[in-house]
């Protein structure tokens, strides 16, 4: 029996990092300090709140990936994120649900990681959790963002609480 390969579906990611010398020293991008300090401001913006330079900078083909079981989990694509995730999330949580910048922005060439704390209340059931944002850059552009929450059960179980009550 030979090997089984599992994939999450970045098979054309992967390959485009397996072509990559990760030992040069040549930038990325021919202005990688604009192209640095440009993403920064839009994620600064975002998770200050502030959700306009976001939806601007999104690329039409732009994929959310959001982990776990719960009927918030799922890739949503271009502006669906905003169109039906956000709304939900509000819903759920009365519009406490929060994504707070916990360090920060990690930015190397096409990619970025933040770390951050996930919190939301409904009814008498709370979640925090630390997670991390993890964002993915083409040109002027962001094509795609994986949520990664160090507890998945515990959002999970967060959001089919929530559903339980009603919201």
């Amino acid at each position: 029996m030979g090997a089984r390969s599992i994939t999450s579906g970045g098979e054309a990611i992967l390959a485009a990092a397996n072509e990559t010398d990760l030992n040069t020293t040549e930038t990325i991008m021919p202005d990688a300090d604009s192209h640095e300090a440009y993403f920064r401001a839009v994620l600064t913006e975002l998770y200050a709140g502030n959700f306009e330079p976001f939806n601007a900078a999104i690329a039409e083909d732009y994929i959310c990936h959001t982990p776990g079981r719960s009927s918030i989990a799922g890739d949503y694509h271009g502006t669906e994120q905003a169109e039906v995730k956000r709304p939900k999330m509000r819903a759920l949580t009365a519009g406490s649900f929060k994504v707070r910048k916990l360090g920060d922005i990690c930015i190397s060439g096409d990619w970025a990681m933040v770390p951050v704390v996930v919190s939301a209340e409904a009814g008498d059931t709370r979640l925090e959790t630390p997670a991390f944002g993890i964002w993915r850059f083409r040109g002027d552009k962001i094509v795609e963002h994986w949520e990664m929450n160090f507890d998945q059960y515990g959002f999970d179980a967060f959001v089919a609480a929530a559903e339980a009550q009603g919201r």
